[in-house]
């Protein structure tokens, strides 16, 4: 399914892997989704929805847990309700990050705010990391000195009716991530997915207070502790990855060389680089047409594969094009040794742009590589041995080429 499918399925609800919607998200969303707003701007809307119903709900439910946790003397309680108080937190950063990222470009900011999401949700993560680390502390210590925590039945049936609550809470964030796409929503979801665990596990622990086993309350302590370091260390990655540069999906990859080969005249793509700003992509790609095309023909070329790219991606597409001469008398002969001889070398994973400069007799070979996946050192050895195999079988003069880096990506047959 193409990202313009996506967004449509998101729109109406109707996608292939949205979940049956209970009748208390269904009226949140019709109360969000009779509006026409970008997809941009609905990813906003629904991490504030989405927000506001996760602040006012964890809050509630840390005092109830809280109180709960100081009246029976549980330790894995108090700590549960603290990880339920950092869910209230990410609630407000994802309101927060979703107010700022949909603030307009500036002159400081060209490429707008949309990492801005990502970047609050590092800072929550390391908190609760921080918070995790101190209850895992206090958990052991209960371990080597157990205390008795019992609890009536009463107990475990308001706690299981809080993680109730919770997968609720869960399942409509991960309704939004579906409809929108959102990567912020999907960590928040099994954020809150994690305090449904951790508040089963305390429920356990009373149980076996209540049957002598006080020492299960300090394990479940630690459980519920360890849950909460390994939520921070997903909310970490999730959020770092955009920052730091996180490599394109191969659908996206896909996506964008199969918009630009439809366009008429375009006959191989490659060199595809993708950066992400929140919801803004930006994309450039090489894209090969013949050389008989004269410049305003080359020209209207590359507006077209911007306009048909850009309007699927609802990005900024920027595109060279590079004409080939498939005319030349010897162009089907050298294409021929040149894929043999990458076949034969486990460095390289294909190539593309094969130029042949030059008459019959007297001529240079140009191209560009792509090498291997985990191939990243000794490229200039790579360079040479290809080049020098090449010449030694085409009879070129000379032969040039060019290492593709790892951002720049190539999806089509060698051409």
């Amino acid at each position: 399914m193409s990202t313009a499918d996506q967004e449509q399925a998101g729109r109406t609800g109707k996608g292939p892997t949205s979940p049956w919607v209970d009748p208390l998200s269904s009226a949140l969303l019709r109360r969000l989704d009779t509006g026409h707003s970008s997809p941009g701007s609905r990813k906003a809307e629904y991490g504030i929805l989405e927000g506001w119903v996760g602040l006012l709900l964890n809050a509630g439910l840390f005092v109830f847990k809280l109180l709960l946790g100081l009246a029976v003397g549980s330790l894995a309680l108090v700590a549960d309700a603290v990880h339920t108080l950092a869910d209230s937190l990410t609630s407000g950063i994802l309101i927060a990050g979703s107010m700022v990222s949909r603030s307009p470009a500036d002159s400081r900011h060209p490429f707008g705010h949309g990492r801005v999401e990502s970047l609050a949700a590092v800072i929550i993560a390391v908190l609760l990391g921080v918070a995790g680390l101190e209850f895992l502390k206090a958990s052991v210590q209960r371990v080597l000195d157990p205390a008795p925590v019992q609890g009536s039945w009463w107990v475990v049936l308001l706690l299981l009716a809080a993680a109730l609550l919770k997968e609720w809470n869960a399942r409509f964030a991960l309704i939004l991530a579906r409809r929108s796409g959102g990567s912020a929503l999907q960590a928040d979801a099994w954020h809150h997915r994690s305090d449904v665990f951790a508040t089963m596990l305390v429920a356990v622990g009373i149980i076996g207070g209540n049957y002598g086993l006080f020492l299960l309350d300090g394990i479940m302590g630690i459980a519920v502790s360890l849950i909460i370091l390994g939520t921070a260390a997903q909310i970490v990655r999730a959020s770092v990855d955009p920052l730091i540069g996180q490599a394109p999906s191969p659908e996206e990859i896909e996506e964008v060389a199969l918009r630009a080969r439809s366009v008429n005249g375009v006959e191989g793509v490659h060199d595809i680089v993708i950066h992400r700003y929140g919801d803004l992509r930006v994309v450039s790609l090489h894209v090969e047409t013949s050389h008989r095309r004269d410049a305003l023909e080359l020209h209207s070329l590359a507006e077209n594969v911007q306009d048909h790219v850009g309007g699927a991606i609802h990005g900024h597409v920027v595109v060279h094009v590079d004409p080939i001469n498939r005319d030349h008398p010897r162009y089907n002969e050298i294409l021929s040794s040149v894929a043999g001889i990458v076949q034969a070398d486990p460095r390289i994973s294909s190539f593309h742009d094969l130029r042949i400069v030059g008459e019959d007799r007297q001529f240079n070979v140009v191209l560009d590589v792509v090498p291997s996946a985990g191939v990243t050192r000794h490229l200039a050895g790579l360079r040479t041995d290809l080049a020098e195999s090449i010449r030694k079988q085409t009879g070129a003069h000379s032969v040039t080429v060019q290492v593709e880096p790892l951002f720049a990506y190539d999806t089509h047959k060698p051409s």
